[in-house]
């Protein structure tokens, strides 16, 4: 994403993340929104397990946007 971060405001959210490129919708797991704030990962920024859990589960679902 070149350091710049998604617009997470209500309006632009889903659109930011699908436009950087963040979901991988034929490999959920290689995501950068799922793989760059994981619990596991080097982020400074990380999710919850549980956190990581929804969005690999959002993802795997289509990344609708709901």
């Amino acid at each position: 994403t070149g350091g710049t971060p998604p617009d997470l405001s209500a309006d632009n959210a889903y659109n930011s993340i699908i436009s950087l490129g963040l979901v991988d919708a034929d490999s959920a797991e290689n995501s950068r929104i799922y793989t760059y704030p994981h619990p596991d990962g080097n982020h400074y920024n990380k999710y919850t397990s549980a956190q990581a859990a929804l969005v690999l589960q959002w993802i795997e679902q289509g990344a609708q946007d709901n």
